[in-house]
């Protein structure tokens, strides 16, 4: 049957997101590590825990935005 209009696939949705996904990561790894700095610099108390976190949540934030990044280039 002959249709005039055909519905966009949950597929192609999909990976038009994963650039607008992929900044997002990235921009939480770049606030993470930015708190980081600020942790680090301006705290008369420095704490292990918090900058293992950071760094952590970073390089894990980072991470899922290059992987999302080289999926929205078909990689």
């Amino acid at each position: 049957m002959l249709q005039l209009f055909e519905l966009p696939t949950f597929e192609i949705i999909v990976e038009s997101l994963n650039i607008y996904i992929a900044f997002i990561f990235v921009a939480f790894g770049l606030m993470s590590l930015g708190w980081l700095v600020v942790h680090v610099e301006h705290g008369r108390h420095f704490s292990m825990i918090k900058a293992a976190f950071a760094l952590i949540l970073g390089a894990l934030f980072i991470g899922f935005g290059i992987h999302f990044l080289l999926l929205s280039g078909g990689m």
